[in-house]
């Protein structure tokens, strides 16, 4: 992947949020513990110039398989099954709870040069949880 929310004018792979993480629901326990379950949008593009119909279907295949193993199924690639059995560990308390396409891969521009942007839309559902003081009354 070139790097989170950049990529060049001609080539590359990178992750944008779509708007940032939003709070789905709180709970608060008599105690004070505050659990949150955050939803974090985000597309994965790659951005390539002049594709064949071949070189079309082999990034639509990637970009699926990218999303199907961050939801856990099992992909082939080159003959090799791979399988995502955890997710890495966020910072602090945050901790992903699952992660799934929201759409499965499509081309989503092309530009006057024949550059064209292949994405995949992918939502990412955490928890998160805290101090927040205990419950007055």
């Amino acid at each position: 992947m070139n790097s989170f929310a950049t990529l060049s004018e001609t080539a590359g792979i990178a992750l944008f949020p779509l708007n940032g993480a939003v709070i789905e629901r709180q709970t608060k326990d008599i105690w004070g513990l505050v659990t949150q379950i955050c939803v974090y949008p985000f597309i994965v593009y790659y951005r390539t110039g002049h594709p064949t119909p071949a070189r079309r279907a082999a990034i639509k295949e990637l970009l699926d398989n990218l999303g199907r193993w961050l939801e856990g199924q099992s992909v082939t690639i080159n003959g090799t099954e791979y399988k995502l059995t955890a997710y890495p560990d966020l910072t602090g308390t945050r901790r992903i709870r699952s992660i799934a396409r929201t759409a499965p891969a499509y081309l989503s521009g092309t530009d006057e040069s024949g550059t064209e942007d292949w994405a995949v839309s992918i939502s990412a559902r955490y928890t998160n949880e805290f101090e927040g003081g205990l419950i007055n009354g």
